[in-house]
């Protein structure tokens, strides 16, 4: 066990790393040094998914390289991790990180060896990748007309600000815990009640502050995306729900997944 503090990258990181190797190996080299370097499952899919085979190929050496140092490793997606929570809040009322699996050994094996990845599991995995960002961008433009009648006819005002909009979603039965409970329930196979996924969240509270910033970068990423006025605060409340709602359910993506661990 180390207390070094912990470095997770984004894939953009790691393609910029990929793409002046030169420059970036003394980086790596003191990065790895000095702290516990992860790299993230969707990390490894998207360099996976990398259309030119030399490139795929250097993403996926640059993978390698950060893994290298004292506890480096890589961890599982998201929705695993989130499956895994609510399996140990289920059973125990409360959550042991130490309970929790992190790693994935598997993934590690194959990006150090490249035994499985080809041009074919990385069509595998661009195909589910397109759907799901088609997806992705149709929850936002097909809602948008009916949150407009709403503000329009006055039964709903506008959110001011994005503190106003999560305000309102985590106010006693707001969105926030609906969403929660749906997402719980998943998992769960009963729905728990307002209170049960308030103790839940407060749970996991290091891991929500993670999630909610990914959120927030997302949503920086729709409102950059709209030149239309007043964007912000719809996105952010459809933002929530498409992320809850669809989690564990994006069957095609997931199954890809796990057949490379499973070869």
């Amino acid at each position: 066990m180390t207390n070094r503090k912990r470095l997770i990258f984004d894939t953009s990181g790691i393609n910029r790393f990929a793409e002046d190797r030169k420059s970036a190996d003394p980086l790596i080299a003191g990065l790895i040094s000095g702290y516990v370097a992860r790299v993230t499952a969707t990390n490894v899919e998207e360099s996976i998914a990398t259309d030119n085979p030399e490139k795929r190929s250097r993403l996926l050496e640059v993978c390698k390289e950060l893994i290298k140092g004292e506890g480096g490793e890589i961890i599982r997606p998201f929705h695993w991790i989130t499956e895994e929570l609510i399996t140990e809040f289920e059973r125990n009322g409360a959550v042991n990180w130490g309970n929790i699996s992190l790693r994935l050994p598997a993934y590690e094996r194959e990006v150090a060896l490249q035994e499985v990845i080809d041009d074919d599991v990385a069509a595998q995995e661009r195909a589910p990748a397109a759907n799901v960002k088609s997806t992705f961008e149709t929850v936002f433009t097909d809602a948008r007309p009916h949150f407009e009648e709403l503000f329009r006819t006055g039964k709903e005002s506008r959110p001011s600000s994005v503190a106003d909009l999560v305000g309102r979603l985590q106010g006693a039965g707001g969105a926030f815990w609906n969403f929660g409970q749906g997402l719980y329930e998943r998992v769960a196979k009963s729905k728990p009640d307002e209170d049960t996924i308030r103790r839940f969240i407060a749970s996991v509270l290091h891991f929500m502050r993670c999630y909610s910033r990914s959120v927030l970068r997302n949503t920086s990423w729709q409102f950059e995306r709209k030149t239309a006025q007043s964007l912000l605060p719809i996105e952010t409340t459809f933002l929530w729900q498409f992320i809850c709602r669809t989690a564990t359910s994006l069957c095609p993506m997931i199954e890809v997944n796990r057949a490379v661990c499973e070869r």
